[in-house]
């Protein structure tokens, strides 16, 4: 008789984790880290670019002069020295920031949990872009929201479709995006969008969160202003330096009102108690100095190149669809001879996982 596998814990388990299923970013990594899988898909940077004689660097320095602090136990709101350095990071988009008004945390992936467990009411609703960040999703449906989808287009959020929701009732908790190179839809919005989005929730009295892991890697073109710049004081902006150092360090950080803030750093306190001090500690050291830059124009460079490289020819794997020129970090791409175009494969046929709202794409 074959053996029925029963959870003991089944009625125990508490009805928000009826929403969790398993993490479709943690799939995409798994094939996008297979060796013979070249990945067109995920926001994975290219570690290989960081000398490693800086990594070594600053890893000796924090373990030679600092291993007491490293290995201690921190602050709930993370290291002050580390907070002024982000603050740096955002001033190189034209943001102030003051670092009393931050939290480190464990990726800008925990920040998004933190917004969720400090301002999600089961039934809440919240309003996300269509598509949208699929860790973002995750995080905060863990709180059992109901999410109110606006769509996209080249311009980013219509914000049309977010005034008439409001018209129709619609009351959201907050809004969420990613303005500068959308993960997963490539698009940036534009400052007409931006000021038009501030204004009416502004009005409407609805907190904007800010997701910009990508802002610093733009390719060409000019840089448009940060919604948090615009209105600092209904934006709660989220930040990380997995895309301009490394996401193994998994530091991030969530820059906002003092009300907010302090929730946060007791929600963060309760999880962790503290973020990693050595992580905290390489990573202040690293973005000390001139070298980050250094460092940071090299990987913009490989980048570009990268998104170049499709349109080089038929031997090149895919070609540009949307034209990303001005834009960034995330070009949308399809190969000639793929089935969508009815052509053939030639040996070169496009592995596809369609991951919830994300589809990654890598030819092998």
């Amino acid at each position: 008789m074959a053996e029925l596998n029963v959870d003991p814990y089944a009625d125990l388990y508490a009805r928000r984790t009826s929403g969790m299923s398993a993490s479709e970013v943690r799939a995409l990594f798994a094939v996008a880290s297979r060796p013979e899988v070249v990945s067109l898909a995920g926001g994975m940077p290219y570690v290989q670019g960081i000398p490693q004689e800086d990594v070594f660097d600053v890893v000796a320095h924090v373990v030679s002069e600092q291993a007491s602090t490293a290995l201690q136990y921190g602050g709930g709101q993370g290291m002050p020295a580390l907070r002024e350095r982000l603050a740096m990071l955002m001033r190189e988009e034209g943001t102030e920031a003051d670092p009393e008004d931050m939290v480190v945390t464990t990726g800008a992936q925990q920040a998004l949990d933190l917004v969720g467990k400090v301002l999600i009411d089961p039934g809440d609703e919240i309003v996300v872009e269509a598509p949208s960040y699929v860790g973002a999703l995750s995080a905060f449906s863990a709180y059992e929201p109901r999410f109110i989808q606006i769509e996209l287009d080249d311009n980013g959020m219509v914000v049309e479709r977010l005034e008439e929701a409001l018209v129709k009732g619609a009351r959201p908790k907050f809004v969420y995006t990613v303005p500068n190179f959308h993960n997963p839809a490539g698009v940036t919005m534009s400052t007409a969008r931006r000021e038009q989005l501030v204004a009416l929730c502004r009005e409407a009295h609805i907190p904007i969160v800010e997701d910009n892991p990508y802002g610093l890697l733009r390719f060409e073109g000019r840089s448009e202003p940060t919604l948090r710049s615009m209105d600092p004081q209904n934006v709660i902006y989220l930040g990380t330096v997995s895309k301009v150092f490394s996401p193994g360090l998994r530091v991030g950080w969530a820059l906002s009102e003092p009300g907010v803030l302090q929730r946060m750093i007791l929600a963060k306190e309760a999880a962790d108690l503290c973020g990693s001090s050595f992580t905290m500690l390489v990573t202040e050291r690293y973005l000390s100095g001139g070298r980050w830059r250094k460092n940071l124009q090299g990987l913009v460079d490989v980048y570009r190149s990268r998104r170049d490289a499709p349109q080089g020819g038929r031997d090149a794997p895919p070609r540009v669809v949307r034209d990303t020129r001005v834009r960034g970090d995330r070009p949308r791409i399809q190969r000639p001879d793929s089935p969508e175009e009815g052509g053939r494969h030639d040996g070169h046929r496009p592995r596809l996982s369609c991951l919830g709202q994300q589809t990654a794409r890598a030819w092998v």
